[in-house]
């Protein structure tokens, strides 16, 4: 931690010797006298007049006892001083009143009554009294519990200029636990009647073990049985003032005026300490004390969003501090343990809050490993880890939707495909393929029978070679029924595919027996070789190719082999056809133009059913995407690994 400097506002009580103006206690008293040329006044009555009684007490010998050390500290009333309880041989913290102060019997009283105020006040966040006496020199002296650690000025200075080992060790989660602790230490001074007037960050210590302690109760101010404090009590006389005691920046509003004081003006002080620990800034900037009680009566905005919107303090934290400052200490939290129960319950929240925190980042841990072990092994391993890897940081980002870490690991994830398609990612494609398939053999088999359609328009042709009308219907026929079979029971293997490409190839082969190998069966192996091949696999979208140039190629070497009868003849600059399985008549030109148009509008018919598809499985995969692109709608760009793009392996 930073070494303690001199406090940042000066407290009026340290300052004795200032001046005091006349101003009234009566709850009415104008609160714009202090915008007036009037100067504030700067003392406070600490419990009734009855306590004003000197205590005289007879000088013990601190010396027999005590033996002095080293300087703790030192205040305007007297220092403190490290010292060895030679009777009980322990170290104990010693304040003694200064010399120039002892002689003062008003500062003497003061300085008794904190004694035993303090010493009333019996709880483990209140330092212990052990001894009250008076030096050989005649001054005031008590000792205490020596209590080590830091004040939560000294956290915010250090959290302030950023401080890594601050930051490390003080938490907000932490130093909230700790100032909850202080609410009921000043909740128990109140149900004691004792209000502490003088709270602020440099008189709350977080001991070294855990620890937390109110300390500096010179100004503590206790309740009468009427229910009003006892400075509020007293009307001054001609030619007295009365002054007020406290810290400017701190004090609330109706202390500042000298009214009457209830336990909601030790509230306002604990509003403002909080104030300063979530934004690390005080609720009132300035340094001239006057200014600060100015600022003041005037109030302040303490919207923690709107003063210091980088902290990013919780709603519900903000609430507390707006209610605790209120001006009107009506809208303010009536006692210590109200303000203690709305941070209480924060914290409850915020407890589990930082335990799913702390689970997601466990996992978003053990998710970039796994990420990492999912780029070796083999196929299975590598799928295996993947998998885990995704559910692993599902459930961080499940625990914690803003983590970081586990959002970086999601993208790298999504945008580093494996290298090869996991088993379920396969079937899924397969599944896909089986809908082009489905298409693919309810088209064919629609072409395929459609030469039925034509065998009555043969027959009235008439038949040239009843051989080649056999075989080509037979062909036809048995490409239409396979389609049909495969269509009822499909297959998730190769032989589905080749099949019905073998029977297909040898029903186009067999339309060359109409005209030839160079007229209608190029059309008809063209058609049916590109949409078939749509909806292959890759393994076999090479088949349909194939088999389309063997239709056109096996009858053309018939022919040149004499197998087949000549289809074409050229003589005198003419391209003869010669029908080798029909006789056609003039009217046959006809019926070849039907069985074009009939190519095409088939042809088009599959490529839409196909695009279909296509949109459809197009529709859902974006649709996939876009709903986890939604799981990082804030990611920032620091979360976002640069990952080279990989194709996957088909």
């Amino acid at each position: 931690m930073t070494a303690p400097r001199p406090p940042k506002y000066r407290s009026f009580a340290s300052d004795p010797e200032l001046p005091a103006q006349g101003r009234s206690t009566e709850p009415d008293a104008d609160p714009g006298l202090a915008q007036s040329g009037e100067r504030m006044t700067l003392a406070a009555e600490a419990f009734s007049t009855a306590d004003d009684e000197i205590v005289t007490m007879a000088p013990v010998g601190s010396t027999e006892r005590y033996r002095l050390g080293e300087m703790l500290g030192e205040g305007g009333m007297g220092e403190v001083r490290l010292c060895e309880d030679q009777r009980l041989r322990r170290q104990v913290a010693m304040k003694v009143m200064r010399q120039d102060r002892a002689r003062q019997p008003a500062l003497r009283a003061r300085f008794f009554r904190e004694v035993i105020a303090q010493g009333q006040l019996e709880h483990p966040a209140i330092v212990p009294v052990h001894d009250l006496g008076t030096d050989e020199k005649g001054s005031l002296y008590f000792t205490m519990r020596r209590v080590v650690g830091a004040t939560l000025e000294e956290v915010v200075l250090a959290l302030q200029s950023k401080n890594a080992e601050a930051e490390r060790q003080y938490s907000r989660h932490k130093l909230l636990t700790a100032f909850g602790n202080a609410c009921l230490a000043i909740h128990y001074a109140h149900t004691r009647s004792v209000f502490h007037c003088d709270l602020k960050p440099a008189n709350i210590m977080l001991g070294a073990y855990g620890e937390v302690y109110v300390l500096d109760w010179g100004l503590a101010v206790r309740v009468e049985r009427s229910g009003v404090s006892s400075a509020a009590q007293r009307t001054p006389g001609r030619g007295e003032s009365t002054t007020v005691n406290g810290t400017p920046g701190y004090m609330a509003p109706e202390q500042i005026r000298g009214q009457a004081l209830d336990a909601r003006a030790d509230v306002y002080g604990l509003g403002s300490i909080l104030f300063e620990l979530l934004t690390l800034t005080p609720l009132h900037s300035g340094n001239d004390p006057r200014e600060l009680c100015v600022a003041t009566l005037s109030g302040s905005d303490a919207r923690t969003s709107v003063r210091a919107p980088d902290r990013d303090v919780p709603p519900e934290l903000e609430a507390i501090c707006v209610k605790a400052t209120a001006l009107d200490p009506r809208r303010r939290y009536a006692t210590a343990r109200a303000l203690y129960d709305d941070l209480e319950r924060y914290l409850e929240g915020d407890r589990d809050l930082h335990l799913r925190r702390t689970m997601s980042n466990e996992h978003a841990t053990r998710a970039a490993k796994l990420a990492a072990r999912s780029r070796h092994g083999d196929e299975a391993t590598r799928s295996e880890t993947r998998s885990e890897a995704m559910q692993t940081v599902g459930r961080a980002l499940a625990l914690d939707p803003e983590n970081l870490a586990a959002l970086g690991t999601l993208i790298e994830l999504l945008t580093e495909p494996p290298r090869e398609m996991p088993q379920e990612a396969l079937e899924e494609m397969k599944k896909t393929e089986r809908s082009f398939e489905r298409v693919r053999n309810r088209a064919g088999a629609i072409a395929f029978v459609a030469w039925v359609a034509f065998i009555p328009l043969m027959l009235a042709h008439g038949i040239h070679s009843w051989t080649m009308f056999v075989v080509a219907t037979a062909a036809w026929l048995g490409a239409a029924a396979a389609n049909l079979y495969f269509l009822r029971n499909p297959r998730r293997d190769g032989y589905t595919s080749s099949v019905l490409v073998v029977f297909s190839g040898i029903a186009i082969a067999t339309s060359s027996f109409i005209l030839g190998p160079s007229i209608l069966a190029p059309t008809l192996a063209a058609v049916y070789a590109l949409t078939t091949s749509l909806a292959m696999d890759a393994r076999r979208r090479f088949l349909p190719m194939v088999m389309g140039c063997l239709a056109i190629a096996v009858p053309w070497a018939l022919e040149r082999l004499h197998v087949l009868p000549a289809s074409t003849v050229f003589h005198d600059g003419m391209w003869s056809f010669t029908p080798m399985m029909l006789d056609f008549p003039k009217r046959a030109n006809g019926a070849l133009f039907v069985v074009n148009l009939a190519c095409v509008v088939g042809a088009c018919y599959i490529g839409m059913a196909f695009r279909s598809l296509l949109t459809d499985v197009q529709k859902r995969a974006h649709t996939n995407a876009w709903q986890l692109r939604q799981l990082l709608p804030k990611a920032p760009s620091s979360a976002r690994p640069s990952v080279p793009s990989r194709p996957l392996s088909p």
